[in-house]
């Protein structure tokens, strides 16, 4: 089994293959810089064994080096997020395809990834970040939120009462259910890090939640399966799917082709 590189390109220079990466399959990469030093996390899959497992490394020097951190982690894909208000801590969802009882486990970690605790089990559990810290996941087709980390959850959205995740069954699930799941679409959802409360749903369209319940949005037609990307205390947000790149400059209500730019 062939890893992936990974390349980092700094300001107007040339791209450079960091060196070691060719061991490893790479499901993510992130760099931030906590305390003014660069940091760079990736998500992996180590294939230079004859067992492979899924780890997380950081480099602190530009890959150069890596340290590898896994404790509590289990053996699996994952994808890895942290926290945009607090950069030490880390949440990484871990997928077990395959497994009908558990779709995928929700680990934190509070001391930049050196240890970690499994939070939740879930269908769907990349978490997605908004200003005021919350956390939002697609579960079952609703959307639920945690104010504390990942430790408690609470269906609903603004136009229904939060709810909290265990009495949240049966009939009453369907005030929760997500536009996108009603329209048979296997929507995941987006919250904006420099706004509160700004949560987007993301199937065939892109609806964005108001205090009166989800909106569609205008000009999103034709994406699927998209990724949100936000410009830092900005209303530009582009989206990005398989094919196609869209734009908007008023927080998601409208979006344009990017090739009108």
């Amino acid at each position: 089994m062939r890893g992936w590189r990974l390349f980092v390109k700094r300001g107007d220079g040339p791209w450079r293959q960091i060196p070691g990466t060719v061991s490893k399959t790479y499901t993510a990469a992130y760099i931030d810089h906590p305390n003014g030093t660069e940091r760079l996390l990736a998500g992996a899959t180590y294939v230079s064994t004859d067992n492979p497992y899924v780890s997380i490394f950081i480099s602190t020097d530009g890959g150069d080096s890596w340290v590898e951190r896994n404790v509590g982690i289990g053996l699996t894909r994952s994808e890895l997020k942290i926290d945009p208000m607090d950069s030490a801590r880390i949440y990484l969802a871990a997928y077990y395809v395959g497994n009908i009882d558990i779709g995928c486990v929700l680990y934190g970690s509070s001391n930049d990834g050196k240890d970690w605790s499994s939070l939740r089990d879930a269908e769907w559990c990349g978490p997605t970040f908004d200003k005021a810290n919350k956390l939002y996941i697609n579960e079952f087709g609703a959307l639920q939120m945690s104010s504390d980390g990942g430790k408690t959850w609470l269906w609903g959205n603004e136009e229904k009462k939060w709810r909290p995740h265990e009495s949240a069954r049966g009939a009453e699930w369907a005030n929760y259910v997500l536009p996108s799941y009603s329209q048979l679409e296997s929507g995941d959802v987006s919250a904006n890090p420099y706004f509160e409360k700004l949560v987007y749903n993301l199937g065939d369209v892109i609806y964005y939640l108001t205090d009166s319940g989800w909106q569609k949005s205008s000009g999103s037609e034709g994406l699927r399966d998209a990724r949100l990307f936000y410009t830092e205390q900005s209303k530009m947000i582009y989206a990005i799917d398989r094919y196609r790149q869209k734009y908007s400059t008023d927080n998601g209500v409208t979006w344009q082709n990017c090739e009108k730019m």
